[in-house]
Order: structure tokens, then C-alpha cells, then sequence
């Protein structure tokens, strides 16, 4: 549904421009708003995505703000692909000016690849204390069972 909204809304603008408008349709980054993080494994994904660089999540307010200068080029900036009366050749060259992608086009990774290791990844960095004491009480058992060998020779 989401997909399909998106589409709906760039056809939209393609059409709007076509027929002499400007239009404004940049899209922005990856950004850990209330209402994406509110899903714990949403939450849990974006912390661990930090981990493959070069992607970076935004929060809301640097994302504001770029996507607020980007809508004042784009209506105010004459020489900007917003602007019908500039040529960008192909339409789909509307959306290239606006993208920020803060990295996610320069990973080495498809991004539907890390979505569950950087799950993982976000769970150890929320749980970390639980999850040092547990790998410290697994160092003391491992020790203590090759001092002393096993329970049954004690």
C-alpha cells in the first residue's frame, strides 16, 4: 500500500509538471520519527543500521530541515528540475535533484538484506548490560569448568 501510494503521488507530479506546474516532490532520508520507531523491531532496526556505513538514519528535526530547504529551491529557484519550464529530459530526472539518500545508495548492501541483522544489532546495543552479564557469567562457568573440570569430578 505504501509503495503504491508513493507511485501514485510521483505519476501525480510527473503529470502536474507536464502540463506547465511547478511541483515539489523530494523525497527524504530514512528518519526515526515517533511513529516508525514506536514498533519495537522498527526501533531495534534502525539503531542497528548505523553499523553499515556509509547509511545513516536521520532523526526528525535534521530531516525537517532538509526537506524544507529543498521545497524552497524548489519554488523558488528558477533553474530547478521543479520548475516546468526547465528540460530535464527524461521526467523521471524529477526525483534525481531531490533524493536524500544519506547513504543508502552508496551501501554495499541491498537495503532489504539488513534488516534483520541490523534488528539483531539494535537488540544488543538496547540490551547491552543484559547482555554483557550473561557473556561475563558464560566466561566464569567456561573457567570454571576447565579448572575444575566437570561437576561430577568435583
Amino acid at each position: 500500500n505504501y509503495a503504491l501510494a508513493k507511485r501514485l503521488q510521483h505519476w501525480r507530479c510527473i503529470l502536474a509538471r507536464e502540463a506547465g506546474h511547478t511541483v515539489s516532490t523530494n523525497i527524504a532520508p530514512s528518519t526515526a520519527t515517533a511513529s516508525v520507531v514506536h514498533n519495537p523491531k522498527f526501533g531495534a532496526a534502525y539503531k542497528g543500521m548505523s553499523f553499515f556505513s556509509p547509511l545513516e538514519i536521520v532523526y526528525q528535526d535534521l530531516s525537517n530541515a532538509v526537506m524544507t530547504a529543498l521545497l524552497l529551491r524548489d519554488v523558488c529557484d528558477d533553474k530547478a528540475d521543479a520548475n516546468a519550464k526547465t528540460n530535464i529530459g527524461n521526467q523521471i530526472n524529477l526525483f534525481k535533484s531531490g533524493s536524500c539518500h544519506f547513504g543508502i545508495w552508496r551501501m554495499g548492501f541491498k537495503c532489504g538484506s539488513i534488516g534483520e541483522v541490523s534488528a539483531a544489532i539494535g537488540y544488543v546495543k538496547i540490551y547491552q548490560t543484559y547482555v554483557q552479564g550473561a557473556v561475563a557469567a558464560l566466561a566464569v562457568a567456561v573457567a570454571v569448568l576447565f579448572q575444575a573440570g566437570a561437576p561430577h569430578t568435583w
